[in-house]
């Protein structure tokens, strides 16, 4: 794997107030979003940075890329800063992509579900609870699609499938049963079913004659011998 170019140039500490706001954000950050977060600081405090760059769109100043939200809850507050020296181009892309991406990983919802029911009771902003609430109704649908999809898989190993017909055949039967050999062979007088014939190991090269695969007839051909026969013996 290629190496990759590390972008950031400085580790500093500083007020929140200190960075300019990113005029692309397009995040918003709804009550819920903050009371939570806030929750979270409260509970354990700051673990994560905040990223900056220089913006020469913003005259070179310090420009957020990721902490708009925790800046707005206390702008006063002494955060972690990461900067980095990307251009302003580099910059609309991460800002594009950063969330999305994060937002693009998997469940696993029974790893979910145990850290869910370690943290229930660990912190008590309702927020954060309400966030918890959320993650545990994402882990139960993930839980309920994949029984959906093992279920389908498994009526798909224990489906008996129909005979394939092409798009424009369909077949409808009709069986008939001869208790006897002599209306067997006027059937087959009457339906002209030919007799093949075939060598068997058995007569020691001697052949033989039996009913072949024409037993199973056209059935409009079959109408058509009926009909002639019924008119001859009217007439």
């Amino acid at each position: 794997m290629a190496q990759f170019a590390d972008r950031i140039v400085e580790f500093t500490r500083m007020k929140a107030a200190e960075l300019q706001d990113n005029e692309g954000n397009w995040r918003t950050h709804p009550s819920i979003q903050r009371d939570a977060v806030a929750g979270i600081l409260e509970s354990v405090g700051i673990v994560d940075v905040l990223m900056a760059y220089r913006s020469q769109r913003q005259g070179g100043r310090l420009t957020l890329l990721d902490g708009h939200l925790r800046k707005k809850l206390d702008p006063e507050q002494e955060w972690p800063v990461v900067i980095t020296d990307l251009t302003d181009e580099e910059a609309d892309l991460i800002l594009t992509t950063h969330d999305p991406l994060a937002a693009m990983a998997g469940v696993d919802a029974e790893k979910l579900r145990e850290l869910l029911d370690r943290q229930v009771s660990a912190v008590d902003s309702l927020a954060v609870q309400e966030v918890f609430r959320q993650l545990q109704n994402a882990a139960a649908e993930v839980e309920a699609e994949a029984d959906k999809k093992r279920e389908k898989e498994q009526a798909a190993k224990d489906h008996i499938p129909e005979m394939d017909l092409l798009p424009f055949e369909h077949y409808d039967y009709v069986v008939l049963v001869f208790k006897n050999s002599l209306d067997f062979e006027a059937a087959i007088e009457c339906f002209g079913i030919g007799k093949v014939r075939y060598q068997a190991e058995s007569l020691k090269g001697k052949s033989a004659a039996k009913i072949g695969a024409a037993r199973v007839l056209d059935g409009a051909e079959v109408l058509k011998r009926l009909w002639a026969a019924e008119a001859q013996a009217e007439d």
